[in-house]
């Protein structure tokens, strides 16, 4: 549990605040042990500078997606005022998952990467029963996260240990460099992905595979950490977790193909009463080529777009209304007396257990947020980075947007029904945008900079855009690189690629803020091989 990163509850990174062009190197063709040896254009792709990996045969950026109808999800009601926290079973080929079994916090696991995988995902789920709901560290509560530790490569080498420090880099922890970065609060259940940073990312596509052979690491959540550092309380060891091992099969591409498993939570009265009405809905065409377009910047096809209606008992127990609260509040409690995982939200996610490896995607009229800082309106939340992909129906199992009623709202007359136009003069883009945004968090993407400006994603190629920096100099005691203890939001106004140089980031899709003028939907290099990488994507 790193304090600076638990004690903010934040699913984001830091990083290096000045990321730099590399000076020119070999051309296409020649050898290489690294990106860094190819001219900057260019990777370094199974020991040759190239410009990319090949393409997947069975995908050629955007697509043509499918719209379908599905069936009805099968959710078990639990009764009034029950807490589930369900240990769910993958839906992946058997081939691409490894059962660890039921494991108790500090054992050792090892597990076998064969020659050929891609990628690798450790999957936790707790055992009910066994662990603490949360923790306390310098007077902040905070839920017990499960994240494994000192996981190790075939070689001996350290992936990642939840305890080491970063490196700093002017003044900002330097992530870009490490083999793997976990961030963000994941009780109950929790996936660790590799890779997801530049450094793994570079080491993985040199060698076409992940290092095959022998892996190793520590089942480890927060409430062990706890108890070995000062200023924790309620530290316990008594958790158990059931462990898979998810090995994604290569060969690594530079496009793939992406589902979507989409689940009404809305008004019976509004635009999209059922799923039956969203696939008859010319602005649900419109919405699914608009995430069609953001995805194919990673160089995703969008394959099949699932709508599937919810019982009735989830919708009214849930989303009264189609009103999703998005707070922390749930089981009759406010936020602050809610355990982890007992929240609405939460408990809404365990209803999406249609047999899928895709994301998982909720729509609702509207998202509550009584908690959080006063950062403009909440309009969607995943439930981790990543998401399980594989293992739907979990806790952290979705990602949720609100309509807010601009679902077919127009700016201009006749914006909606002109597919040509952009930049949000349709309300459905907006929510297509947003929706993209939140499947990027389940796909294993941070934001390229978090709202305070000083933490910043993994990947070398994403712009930053540091507070201190960029915000314009009468604001800038606010920055918390300043010693401000109430930081001020970093507008994407003041990251939109103008001046000061250094201070961009806006129109990438994964900045923090939605700003309709700066927004573009851009998604680097780096990004669109994570998103590829991961399990859900084939």
């Amino acid at each position: 549990m790193r304090p600076a990163v638990a004690a903010l509850l934040a699913a984001a990174l830091a990083g290096c605040g000045s990321r730099g062009a590399r000076a020119p190197g070999k051309p296409a063709g020649a050898s290489c042990a690294a990106a860094g040896e190819c001219q900057p254009e260019l990777v370094c792709f199974e020991q040759a500078c190239t410009a990319a990996p090949p393409a997947s045969p069975a995908c050629a950026p955007p697509g043509a997606p499918r719209i379908v109808l599905g069936g009805p999800v099968a959710a078990t009601e639990p009764p009034p005022g029950t807490c589930v926290a369900p240990v769910r079973d993958t839906v992946l080929e058997g081939a691409q998952v490894q059962d660890l079994g039921e494991l108790a916090v500090g054992s050792r696991a090892r597990f076998e990467v064969p020659a050929g995988t891609s990628s690798v995902t450790i999957v936790s789920q707790v055992v009910p029963g066994t662990a603490v709901a949360d923790v306390t560290f310098s007077g902040t509560r905070l839920p017990n996260t499960v994240v494994p530790t000192d996981v190790r490569l075939p070689d001996g080498r350290l992936l990642y240990d939840d305890l080491a420090p970063y490196p700093e880099v002017d003044g900002y922890d330097d992530v870009t460099g490490l083999l793997a970065y976990y961030g963000g609060a994941t009780p109950i259940s929790g996936a660790f992905s590799a890779p997801n940073t530049s450094a793994a990312l570079d080491l993985v596509r040199t060698a076409g595979e992940v290092p095959a052979g022998t892996w190793s690491f520590t089942v480890n959540d927060w409430a062990r950490e706890c108890l070995s550092i000062g200023g924790c309380a309620g530290g316990s060891e008594a958790a158990r977790y059931r462990v898979h091992v998810v090995t994604r099969p290569g060969p690594i591409a530079s496009t793939g193909t992406l589902d979507l498993e989409v689940y009404l939570v809305t008004d019976p009265s509004g635009p999209l009463p059922d799923a039956a009405a969203a696939v008859a809905s010319r602005q649900v065409a419109r919405w699914v080529r608009g995430l069609s377009r953001l995805f194919a910047g990673a160089g995703a096809c969008l394959g099949t777009v699932t709508f599937r209606d919810l019982p009735e008992w989830v919708r009214s127990r849930y989303a009264p209304g189609g009103v999703v609260d998005v707070s922390g509040a749930g089981m009759g409690l406010p936020p602050d007396q809610v355990s982890a995982g007992c929240d609405d939200l939460s408990q809404l996610f365990t209803a999406a257990v249609a047999p899928s490896r895709a994301v998982h995607v909720f729509l609702a009229e509207e998202l509550v947020d009584r908690t959080g800082p006063a950062l403009g309106t909440t309009l969607g939340v995943d439930g981790s980075i990543p998401g399980p992909s594989g293992f739907p129906g979990t806790v952290n199992g979705g990602a949720v947007v609100g309509l807010f009623g601009t679902f077919g709202a127009e700016t201009k007359p006749g914006a909606c029904d002109d597919d040509a136009s952009t930049r949000f003069s349709c309300g459905t883009d907006v929510i297509a945008y947003v929706a993209a945004h939140e499947a990027g968090h389940w796909l294993g993407l941070y934001h390229t900079t978090e709202f305070d400006g000083t933490r910043f994603d993994p990947l070398a190629d994403t712009p930053t855009c540091p507070c201190a920096q960029c915000v314009p100099t009468r604001q800038r005691n606010a920055c918390a690189e300043n010693g401000a203890a109430s930081p001020r939001a970093v507008a994407a106004s003041s990251c939109a690629q103008r001046t000061p140089a250094g201070c961009g980031g806006a129109q990438n899709l994964m900045f923090w803020q939605l700003d309709p003028a700066t927004a573009v939907g851009e998604l680097t290099r780096e990004q669109g091989e994570v998103v590829r990488l991961n399990p859900a994507v084939h």
